[in-house]
């Protein structure tokens, strides 16, 4: 990633921690995730970016509740392989059943699969 892309990602992050800092806006920017997933998500197979929104939670604050660092929620969400600890952390944050879990994350694999064959028959 370019080094000005970097510090823009910085930036924003920055700006959002200060806005989380403060009830009101938290609670707006919780919110607004729940509509982002209701806008975006509700009526899609779960994955486990939508799973997060529906709650309301951003990546930092389900690694904070979890104990999970958060670029392994990135990477989890990315489709990367569930750790099986981890995946339970995230079960009972979430407040979903670890099959419900799985099956989200599952939905990623077969997005990407999809997307890799795609790739392959337009080359």
């Amino acid at each position: 990633m370019p080094d000005k892309q970097k510090d823009s990602f910085s930036e924003f992050d920055k700006f959002v921690d200060d806005l989380e800092r403060d009830p009101t806006n938290s609670k707006l920017l919780e919110e607004g995730r729940k509509w982002l997933w209701r806008a975006f998500y509700a009526d899609k197979k779960p994955t486990l970016i939508s799973l997060r929104l529906s709650r309301g939670l951003s990546q930092k604050r389900l690694s904070a509740l979890s104990g999970i660092p958060q670029q392994n929620i990135v990477f989890y969400e990315s489709g990367g392989e569930l750790n099986p600890d981890d995946a339970g952390k995230m079960a009972e944050e979430l407040g979903v059943a670890m099959p419900v879990l799985y099956g989200a994350w599952e939905t990623i694999l077969v997005k990407y699969e999809q997307g890799a064959s795609d790739e392959q028959e337009n080359e």
